[in-house]
C-alpha cells in the first residue's frame, strides 16, 4: 500500500513539473513575437535634396566661400591701380547739343597728386551748385539740394551736365564721405555762367584733395 502511494506521488509530481514547463514555454513564445502594430511601422527615408538641417536653396542667398570672388562688389587683389600721368590727361569728348533754351556744361575732371602726377577723377558725385549773391551783387556762397543737377561722369574724367537752365553756377565734388567746391590753381572758386542754348567745354579742370 505504501509502495502504491509512493508511486502515485511520483507520478503526480512529474505531472506538475510538466505543467510548469509547458506554461514557461508558452510564455517565452509570446514574448518573442512582436506586437502587430510594430510590424506596420515603416522605416523613415529622406527625400532627395531635403534634410532635417536648413539649407540654402536659392542663388540669391549669401554667396558661399567659393563664389565670393565672383560676386564681390569691391575690387579684389588682382584689380590694377589707376595709372598716374606726368601731364594732365585730355581725352577726346563730344558734348551733346543744347535743347529747349537750356545749356550744356562739360569738361575733364582731373585730380593732381602732389609729387606724383595726375589721374582722371571720377568722384561719387559732381554737383552743379547755384550761386547766392550778397547785397552788392557779388557771389557770396554756393548752395545745392536734391534737385540740383548731377553730372554724368566717366572713368576717363569726362563729365557732362545737360539741360542746365541759364544762370551762374559753381562745381561741388561729393566724395560720399566729404565734399568741397572746385577751385582753380590760385585757390579761387570756379564759377560758370550759362546762356540759353550755350554749350560750354571747360577743358581740363584740375582739383587737389583738401
Amino acid at each position: 500500500m505504501k509502495r502504491k502511494l509512493f508511486v502515485f506521488f511520483i507520478v503526480l509530481l512529474m505531472s506538475g513539473v510538466s505543467v510548469l514547463v509547458g506554461c514557461k514555454n508558452s510564455n517565452e513564445e509570446q514574448s518573442t513575437q512582436p506586437p502587430n502594430n510594430l510590424g506596420a511601422q515603416s522605416t523613415p527615408t529622406l527625400m532627395s535634396g531635403i534634410s532635417g538641417y536648413p539649407v540654402l536653396i536659392t542663388e540669391e542667398a549669401y554667396p558661399s566661400n567659393n563664389s565670393v570672388g565672383q560676386t564681390a562688389t569691391y575690387p579684389d587683389s588682382s584689380a590694377t591701380s589707376e595709372e598716374v600721368f606726368t601731364t594732365p590727361p585730355d581725352p577726346e569728348r563730344e558734348l551733346p547739343a543744347a535743347q529747349d533754351n537750356n545749356g550744356v556744361i562739360g569738361g575733364v575732371l582731373i585730380r593732381q597728386i602732389t609729387d606724383e602726377g595726375f589721374i582722371p577723377f571720377d568722384p561719387y558725385e559732381l554737383i552743379l551748385a547755384e550761386i547766392v549773391e550778397n547785397v552788392e551783387g557779388q557771389p557770396a556762397f554756393i548752395t545745392y539740394d536734391e534737385q540740383s543737377k548731377r553730372a554724368q561722369t566717366f572713368p576717363t574724367g569726362v563729365f557732362i551736365f545737360q539741360e542746365v537752365p541759364p544762370g551762374t553756377y559753381g562745381l561741388v565734388v561729393n566724395m560720399a564721405v566729404a565734399e568741397f567746391p572746385v577751385r582753380d590753381a590760385n585757390g579761387k572758386q570756379i564759377f560758370i555762367t550759362v546762356e540759353p542754348g550755350q554749350v560750354i567745354d571747360m577743358g581740363q579742370v584740375i582739383v587737389q584733395m583738401p
